[in-house]
């Protein structure tokens, strides 16, 4: 999941894909706004980079172009988008990308259900681009 959220706020906009394989429903894409940044639904978060208010509206609009899909591959997707616009660091698609974990349930429905991969240009010296991009 992404979030957006100002400086300080407890609550920011969540930008996810939902459904898939294990809901036996497709993939949508999810806009939440004023959700709790502190929730028992977040396990962990990642500083990806500071967005101006003004360019919140383009990560909303990059959110909504990208096919909804397996929800961390979603994520890289968008990060791509918003890395190619320059919103966002180059590198960090790149950095989300070596962690991309999949079920087999959602490597499965992936092969059956092929959405484009995002563009990842940049790796570091001592990796190699990750599965999932390879295949």
């Amino acid at each position: 999941m992404l979030m957006l959220q100002t400086r300080g706020a407890p609550v920011g906009t969540w930008i996810h894909s939902t459904g898939g394989p294990t809901l036996n429903a497709p993939y949508i894409c999810t806009i939440q706004a004023n959700k709790r940044v502190n929730s028992r639904d977040i396990e962990s978060t990642d500083f990806l980079g500071t967005i101006s208010p003004k360019d919140f509206n383009k990560v909303k609009a990059a959110a909504k172009r990208v096919p909804p899909q397996q929800c961390q591959m979603y994520v890289v997707t968008v990060t791509s988008e918003l890395e190619k616009k320059g919103l966002l660091p180059n590198g960090t698609t790149a950095r989300l990308g070596q962690r991309v974990q999949m079920s087999e349930t959602a490597q499965g429905y992936r092969r059956q259900n092929p959405v484009a991969k995002p563009d990842i240009a940049w790796y570091p010296p001592d990796q190699s681009a990750p599965s999932w991009v390879q295949n």
